[in-house]
């Protein structure tokens, strides 16, 4: 991406960020409001190059803390020493790297009475972080670990696992997404935000990892409005599939028959402004590209679907929802650590059409290979690229 460009959309998100920002804070006024941004991100930067130091110092984790933030929302604190990874780490197998990722996700596990929210605090971290670090890394970087000074924005906590990708001999797609192959991975399950502010809005982030090469990633999600059945709200993470696109806020707003929270509309805006005029949909060319083993696919030979869904097995489901009529108030954290190794949680499926009944083919199978495990590392550190080929800078990739 050029200069300016980069630039422009920095600039671009300066003014649609900063009214989130001063939503999620509730006060922006005066020069008071200007001299304390100026210190907070002083004081932003300070901690940053402190943590950097930290961790090129120390490479264990020393705790996962979790704690009540001034408002008594629990927020999971970052200041601690990360585990890195390895400086050859992406010259590594694809198993290989999968064991290193699982062993700094369950080392770094959060204390089992801690369910980190985004919290006061948090937001206006995450937005400055936006506005320095560049929404563009999102796109630009090809790594599994987060770049310096970001933090998840949409998304910041959740819970990750391993899988094995287990596709069908028949799919006619190619890379990680070809037939009769086994691809390690890791997905990290999430919400958007706190749900008593934002709703229940499930989604997933699925990581192929590849051999001796960057992995290739895609977010998953069903829609940006909170989740709803036969008009009520729901609460079932495994209700409707996780896919790379969704209708836009306007379309779904009109489907729910509602008025979409002030909230969602500013994420709507801050997603135009990076994405153009579909910013709900991420492209899953780049699935096409590798296959597990390394091997490059010619750029002509690609195939790839339109949109690809993951949509949750019926046994998945039902045990989601016997559990929420145990206790309607689950924490999809707490539901999602009882699901045991071997599960099948997800079915892809690659279709050419924009309609969520229709599944197209068959590609394969998530079927999780450990434990899902509540992760400062995961939340803070574990990295999924997004795609960039969209209306706005499909010219630039």
């Amino acid at each position: 991406m050029g200069a300016a460009m980069t630039n422009s959309l920095r600039n671009g998100l300066l003014f649609g960020l900063l009214p989130a920002f001063c939503f999620a804070l509730a006060a922006c006024s005066g020069s008071e409001a200007s001299d304390d941004s100026e210190d907070e991100g002083a004081l932003e930067q300070a901690e940053q190059e402190a943590e950097d130091a930290a961790r090129s110092s120390v490479q264990g984790i020393i705790s996962a803390k979790c704690e009540p933030s001034f408002l008594g929302e629990s927020v999971a604190l970052s200041r601690i020493n990360y585990k890195k990874l390895p400086a050859d780490y992406e010259g590594k197998s694809a198993a290989d790297k999968q064991a290193i990722l699982k062993a700094n996700i369950e080392e770094a596990a959060y204390p089992s009475d801690c369910r980190p929210d985004a919290g006061f605090g948090y937001i206006g971290k995450s937005v400055i972080s936006l506005l320095v670090g560049g929404l563009d890394k999102t796109w630009t970087t090809s790594a599994d670990e987060m770049p310096a000074g970001r933090v998840k924005f949409l998304r910041p906590f959740g819970a990750a696992a391993t899988f094995d990708f287990e596709t069908v001999e028949s799919t006619p797609f190619t890379g990680v997404l070809k037939g009769g192959d086994v691809v390690k991975g890791i997905v990290r399950f999430s919400n958007v935000g706190k749900e008593d502010k934002a709703g229940f809005v499930p989604g997933a982030a699925f990581k192929f990892l590849v051999d001796g090469k960057p992995s290739v990633n895609t977010v998953a999600m069903y829609s940006l409005l909170p989740q709803k059945l036969d008009g009520q709200l729901d609460r079932n993470f495994f209700r409707y599939p996780h896919a790379n696109w969704f209708p836009s806020l306007s379309a779904q707003a009109r489907i729910d028959s509602v008025k979409a929270p002030v909230q969602h509309r500013i994420t709507q805006s801050i997603f135009e402004l990076a994405f153009g005029n579909e910013p709900n949909r991420m492209e899953v060319d780049e699935l096409a590209a590798l296959e597990a083993s390394g091997r490059a696919i010619p750029k002509a030979e690609r195939k790839y679907p339109r949109n690809l869904a993951f949509r949750p097995t019926r046994e998945i489901t039902a045990r989601y929802q016997a559990a929420l009529e145990q206790n309607p108030q689950l924490d999809y954290r707490d539901f999602l650590a009882t699901v045991e190794p071997g599960t099948v949680v997800y079915e892809a499926f690659g279709a050419e059409t924009d309609e969520h009944s229709d599944y197209g083919v068959k590609i394969g199978a998530v079927r999780l290979t450990s434990k899902v495990t509540r992760s400062a590392w995961a939340d803070y550190r574990l990295f999924f690229k997004h795609s960039a080929k969209n209306s706005k800078h499909e010219k630039d990739y």
